[in-house]
């Protein structure tokens, strides 16, 4: 038998570094796909973290604002009252647990609302006409002396490194 020696084809070394050149491609591209994938979630946790809380801190913001006494003003959670046809709500925001959480009495009947969840800070700091700083917790007798509110609500999700935080200035209008 003759040895032809113009067929054509391809040797197994070629075959082999081929195939290896192809897998390492491969996984590069996997790789590639899969920290952009978790690129997306992290971006879309990020965003959906700071909705929640913009939604917690633009209700607490409302009824701050509305607030006709506050009843109780501590560095972590406040109380007040809102007059609503002719009924008195008792309305409190704390962090229980790592939730924050609206509980609203009107007459007998007491309501809870969880706002956020995965709450790290609930931070409240109390302001007089002359933009001093007023102590929390702030005493009965100078509850009247708070004129504006900053609220800082603060969460920690996991896998980014970074907290998200959101935050206002609230202008009480009980104040003169």
């Amino acid at each position: 038998m003759s040895a032809r020696r113009d067929e054509r084809g391809f040797t197994v070394v070629e075959v082999l570094v081929t195939m290896s050149i192809t897998v390492v491609v491969g996984a590069l591209v996997v790789t590639s796909l899969i920290q952009g994938s978790r690129s997306t979630v992290a971006a879309q946790d990020r965003s959906e973290g700071i909705a929640e809380l913009q939604l917690a801190l633009e209700r607490l913001s409302r009824e701050l604002r509305a607030a006709d006494p506050l009843t109780a003003a501590e560095a972590d959670s406040v109380e007040l009252e809102i007059t609503r046809d002719g009924q008195v709500r008792r309305i409190a925001y704390a962090v229980t647990g790592r939730e924050l959480v609206e509980s609203r009495t009107v007459g007998a009947a007491t309501t809870s609302t969880v706002l956020a969840q995965e709450v790290d800070v609930l931070a409240l700091t109390y302001y007089d006409d002359d933009g001093d700083v007023i102590a929390a917790p702030v005493p009965t007798a100078g509850l009247d002396d708070v004129h504006r509110a900053v609220i800082r609500i603060e969460r920690f999700i996991p896998g980014s490194g970074e907290p998200i935080e959101v935050q206002t200035t609230v202008y009480l209008r009980n104040s003169t």
